[in-house]
């Protein structure tokens, strides 16, 4: 029996959507997707959620509380950043092991934030053995930026009260507070109470948490200054004087490249996952902190052990945990489906996301392209078609999208099977057996595309196009 003909609707923008009124039943099942598709993530990390943004969570009307200075604070961050200023004058005569002793340093301390006090023990986004454990806790040592424990609780509370008086580096009170001023002052009393009510539990039962936060002060001198200040003294040579100073401004780099992250990374660049927060994506960020610059998408997913959606690109954080994990020192490495991205990004998206060969435009019709592999932006003419899945049929649904992009689907009928495997029968059956569409074969590549169109070939059988449309949700 033949299928009816489905309605066209043109909309504003000259895309042509393909729609029918759905019955109650398949009004339910596409809701339960949707739903699905909201939710993929809830059970990624079910054992922590202090990290979560409370939306319910706002600042009582009335003015700012008043900053209370900590001299002592200012003072010595004045001294740093003067004496990290005269080791600009004295590095151009460093030897040149200087120069790659302190990018080491640099390094291994970034890591002892990013890939240690943040992902590891703040968000809990992989899992460690004690050899990597170790050296994390000796390198966050190095960076000098407070014990674990008490770096892991205050970004906790600023996740979860982000932008509030409870945030320890509210962006709202300007770039130089939310940059280095709210360490120069007295912690609000928002930040503690709230930092009060959280679940420490997990970093209280951390023996080597303990035992860092015990001996912290001892920790950070022998690893911050007395070691890096002496190894190219004693093993190449370098004056005593370069040494120190260079190390002074090692420190005073790692330090303001990480509040970068406060600062400017809440204030300047994209927000294409969530255009209600101030969490921004910023690739230079990212090139300084090795990674952490990606940050409305870290917001949105802190439970992500990327922190980024595209892995390795300008992430060498997440290089080096995937090396770890390589060699079994870590293991259950925690990331975010892409099925449940785009559904986030076509609810409160900016409209500014980019990936694979084109962009989700913000419009009530959305251009999808899904590529092979996951390196963002390649070019057109090596993406496969067979990942281009037509996911309309009056639903739309990632997760089927996201578990079909690597089958080679090069005909409707595949196509068909392959969706059925997926519990899509109800929904897909009759928009896929309609006569006219159902042997349409894919074009492999855009050229053979554009050659198909130019042989008028009727609509009805290149639905399954490459560049195709869906409908929002």
């Amino acid at each position: 029996m033949p299928v009816p003909l489905l309605q066209e609707k043109i909309s504003d923008s000259s895309t042509t959507t393909i729609m029918k009124p759905l019955s109650m039943d398949l009004q339910n099942k596409r809701e339960k997707l949707k739903d699905l598709a909201l939710h993929l993530v809830d059970d990624i990390r079910p054992e922590m959620k202090e990290d979560i943004y409370d939306p319910t969570y706002q600042d009582e009307v009335g003015p700012a509380p008043k900053l209370e200075y900590v001299w002592r604070n200012i003072i010595l961050m004045a001294l740093l950043h003067l004496g990290a200023l005269y080791g600009i004058t004295l590095a151009p005569g460093c030897k040149a092991y200087t120069w790659l002793w302190a990018f080491l340093c640099y390094v291994v301390s970034i890591l002892g934030i990013t890939a240690g006090a943040h992902r590891l023990w703040s968000h809990r986004t992989y899992k460690a053995r004690l050899p990597l454990r170790l050296f994390l806790i000796i390198a966050n040592s190095m960076a000098f930026q407070n014990d674990v424990y008490e770096w892991a609780r205050d970004h906790r509370v600023h996740h979860k009260f982000t932008e509030t008086h409870a945030d320890p580096h509210n962006s709202r009170r300007g770039f130089f507070f939310c940059h280095v001023g709210w360490l120069l002052v007295r912690k609000q009393q928002a930040v503690k109470e709230k930092g009060g009510l959280l679940d420490l539990s997990d970093l209280k039962a951390e023996k080597l948490l303990m035992f860092q936060r015990r001996y912290y002060s001892p920790s950070v001198l022998l690893m911050c200054f007395i070691l890096p200040t002496l190894v190219p003294w004693y093993c190449w040579g370098e004056t005593f004087r370069h040494s120190l100073y260079v190390t002074f401004l090692r420190y005073a780099v790692v330090l303001n490249v990480t509040w970068l992250v406060n600062s400017v990374a809440h204030l300047y660049g994209y927000r294409p996952y969530d255009k209600n927060i101030e969490g921004r994506e910023n690739v230079l960020i990212s090139l300084g902190t090795l990674g952490e610059g990606f940050h409305n998408y870290h917001h949105i997913f802190p439970y992500d052990y990327s922190a980024s959606e595209y892995h390795w690109s300008f992430n060498f954080t997440t290089f080096f945990i995937d090396c770890m994990a390589a060699i079994g020192l870590a293991y259950d490495l925690k990331k975010v489906p892409k099925a449940s991205i785009l559904a986030r990004i076509k609810r409160t998206g900016d409209g500014s996301y980019k990936s694979g060969c084109g962009a989700f435009p913000n419009s009530s019709i959305v251009r999808v392209w899904i590529c092979a592999g996951e390196t963002p932006m390649q070019k057109e003419e090596t993406c496969l078609p067979s990942q281009y899945l037509q996911i309309t049929m009056w639903w739309n649904e990632e997760a089927h999208c996201q578990a079909l992009r690597n089958q080679h689907v090069h005909t409707l009928s595949s196509y068909k099977s392959g969706l059925i495997d997926l519990g899509g029968q109800e929904l897909g059956e009759e928009r896929i057996n309609r006569s006219e569409g159902m042997n349409a074969v894919v074009p492999l590549n855009c050229h053979m595309k554009k050659a198909m169109e130019k042989q008028s070939i009727p609509k009805e059988q290149l639905w399954a196009k490459m560049a195709f449309q869906i409908q929002n949700l």
